[in-house]
Parts: structure tokens; sequence; C-alpha cells
């Protein structure tokens, strides 16, 4: 999404954020207790599930990301796997967490408590609360504020060691930009070429070959001497006769190949200067239109957007359903920005009455795109949702802007590094694992 709202925090923390290991520990039992007494959601008993290097993880950290998860997926209306899967999925995630707090530690990486005060102020003010209701809310949840103290430092040290870690795993050199660069200028390429074709069947003997090539080239240098080319087409075409004998505006890779070597370096009107020789025959060439839409001109955006989460025990229709009423009071003359002063939950944006700026192509997430790229000036979309929570979004204007070759280099780099992170994350977490202690001692 865009800068300002990646700030935006939830209260709660999803199931992808890290679960700390409490002051508890001693009382633990280092077993689990008999199969029948382990498995009830609501047993008091707490043992260890998994040792992980240095962390543990425990029953109670298990079932807490269990109800995480299932409170996240009631609010979202999202359908969730059986319990045996999902409680092994929750397992696994907290291996992982653990396995990067291990390495934050080991690496030195520390968060001092001014530190994480600063932190969760920030998340209570992107949720519009002051810390003493923050508190309340989460005491409201079952959840130890303590704990969850606990919960954001371990995040905030996995974010950055994995951003150190994974980061320098993504290379991208300056020629595979220039590679890519030149490889998606061909791809976005489109001729639109007219063309006499002289069939060459087989049947054609060696002097009646010669004739049609003779023919040909004659037909190419009255052309390039300025006689109409149309009429030519007409005349003599044993092809497509219609519209001049254009083949209308393709990508390259739908042209005969053999017309590429031919195109190089026109401009739109231009004749071909030699004849172009296929299978099918011989072809007299013009070039009648060219665009090349990834010459760095970018159309750029600007738009507004009304952000709203699904309120605890909502699913996201509900809020759905209130931006719906949002839009239509809009559009019947209320204030935009107003609205998303007073109600957006993107605090970055909502100050400036919900403005994101400016946007080029691929700043924000996919769902978002789609739905900003429907949209003509004025309009406002029907709400819609991405990982955020739900929106509506007004495009305002848009221009064409031309990027400098150093842009285009800087915007791919970063699609490309995008686009490898995940491998990369699962590769780091893979080597993490495969030179980790890890001790399972749960029954499940």
């Amino acid at each position: 999404m865009s800068m300002t709202m990646a700030k935006f925090r939830p209260l709660t923390l999803c199931a992808a954020l890290v679960l700390a290991w409490g002051a508890h520990a001693q009382s633990l039992s280092l077993t689990p207790p008999a199969p029948a007494a382990a498995k009830p959601q609501g047993s008091s008993v707490d043992y260890i599930v998994v040792f992980v290097n240095q962390e543990v993880v425990t029953n109670s950290d298990v079932l807490e990301r269990i109800r995480m998860v299932q409170a996240d997926a009631a609010r979202a209306g999202n359908k969730l796997p059986p319990e045996k899967e999902l409680r092994e999925q929750a397992i696994q995630n907290l291996i992982d967490e653990r396995l990067q707090i291990s390495q934050a530690k080991e690496q030195g990486f520390r968060l001092d408590d001014a530190e994480l005060d600063r932190e969760i102020a920030n998340i209570a003010e992107n949720n519009k609360l002051t810390l003493p209701q923050l508190k309340e809310i989460l005491a409201k949840d079952g959840v130890d504020f303590q704990r969850y103290r606990r919960n954001i430092r371990d995040e905030i040290l996995s974010n950055r060691i994995r951003f150190k870690e994974v980061n320098a795993r993504i290379k991208v050199t300056d020629t595979e930009l220039e590679d890519q660069l030149e490889m998606d200028r061909r791809l976005a390429q489109r001729f639109n070429v007219a063309q006499i074709l002289l069939l060459t069947p087989d049947s054609l003997s060696t002097e009646q070959l010669r004739a049609k090539q003779g023919l040909a080239q004659d037909l190419l240098a009255r052309a390039r001497r300025g006689e109409n080319f149309d009429q030519l087409v007409t005349q003599y075409s044993e092809g497509k006769k219609t519209e001049g004998g254009a083949l209308g505006l393709r990508p390259a890779e739908q042209l005969p190949e053999e017309f590429l070597p031919a195109l190089a370096g026109l401009k739109s009107g231009d004749m071909a200067t030699s004849v172009v020789r296929s299978l099918a025959g011989f072809h007299v060439i013009k070039l009648l239109e060219f665009k090349d839409p990834n010459n760095g001109v970018v159309v750029q955006r600007h738009a507004r957007h009304i952000l709203l989460k699904a309120e605890k025990g909502q699913a996201e229709s509900q809020a759905a359903q209130r931006l719906s009423q949002v839009r239509g009071r809009i559009q019947k003359g209320a204030d935009f920005a107003q609205l998303a002063k007073e109600m957006s939950a993107d605090t970055g944006s909502a100050q400036q009455g919900g403005d994101l700026g400016w946007a080029s192509p691929g700043m924000f997430v996919p769902e978002f795109e789609a739905a900003l790229s429907q949209l003509k000036p004025g309009q406002i979309s029907e709400p819609f949702s991405t990982t955020y929570g739900v929106h509506i979004v007004q495009l305002l204007e848009t221009r064409e802007q031309t990027l400098s070759i150093r842009e285009q280099k800087d915007r791919l780099r970063g699609k490309l590094r995008e686009s490898r992170y995940e491998n990369a994350v699962r590769e780091w977490m893979q080597e993490l694992r495969a030179k980790a202690y890890i001790d399972r001692r749960d029954n499940s």
C-alpha cells in the first residue's frame, strides 16, 4: 500500500506475528500431560510443545495463536482448516518465529524499553486510541498487557533480523536491470504494418519465382518513390487488400519474425528498404504506426481513499456496508476529505483528507491498483477489500510522467526485489531450520 498506509498496525497480533515466551517458564512441565488432558482448549495445564534452540513454544502459546487466527478469520469471513491441521500450522509458525528471535539475539539485536514504549504509543495513536484505552481493549480480549509488550518487542526484532538477512541475499545487478528494461520495452512495443504480399507456392517454377521477386522489388521502388501504397496493394497484393493491407496494431511476437529486422529503425510512415522473404512469399512492407508505451512514460494517478477495519466481532461485510453508505453520502454532496479525517483508519493519509498523492503503477497492493485503474477522474469505487481492510477510493486526476533511466531502474529494482523476497525468506528459514536444535515434545 502507500507509505502512509504501511504505518497502520492492528490492535491484536495477526497470525504472522511473534508470541513471546512468558516468565512462567519455570512452572511448566517438560513433557505434555496424558493425551486426554492435553487437548481440551480450556485446560489450565501448560507444557512445552517444542524446544527451539534456547527458546521454547508452550501449549498456551499454541492455543493463543489458534484463538487469534480464529478471531481474524471470523472477522474476515474466511474458512479455516480442520483443528488438527490448524494446530500444526500454528506450531510451525511459532517455530519459525522462535528461530528468528534466536538469530536476532545471537547478532546482538536489542530493543530498549523507551523505544518499545514509543512503538506501542504509535499503535494506540494509529488506532485512534489513548494508551489507557488500548490497555482496556486488550484486557477485554483477555490479553495481558505485559505479554502484549513482549509480543511487540519480538515482532520488531524479527522484522529487523529478517530485513537484514533477507535483503542481503537479494542481488539485482545493473546489467540485469538493463537487460530486463530492454526486454520489457520490446514486449511492450506495438506495430501496425501494411504489406503487399506476393505468394510463392511450391508449385512455382524457378522462372516464376524470379519474376515474383522482380515484381516485389519493382513495387518497393515505386512505393519508395512516393506512389500511392493503397493503390499498389489493391492492384498487386495476393494477401489482404482491404484497409491498404494493414495488419493492425500488434506486438512484435505476432508479426512474422522476418519482418523485425526490416522494421528496425523505421518511423511511422516509412517503407522498408528491402523486400522481405518468408515461407509464404515476398513482402513489401510499410510501417504505418509504431507505439512504444514502455519508453519511460508512465500514467500516474492522484487519488484519495477511506479505509475501515472490521470492528471486533464484525465481518468485513459490515465495514463494506458502512462504506457503501458513506459513498452514497459523498455522491449526494458530503465532503470526502472531511469524512476521511473523521473515520479513515489510515491515519497517515486521513489528516490530508485521505489524499494519497501522485502514484506510479506498482505503488499500491494489487487489489487497490485494480480498483483504481477502473475509475475515471471524479469517480468513486464501490467498497473493496485488501489486506489492510475495506476501502473506497476516488480517482482525482491522471497525468503522464516521463521517468529518467535512473528512475526506471529504481522502479524495476524495487519490483524485482519484491518478487524475489518470499523465495529469499523461505531459503533463509530453511537454512535456519537445518542448523537449529528443534525438539518436539507434544503428541500432535
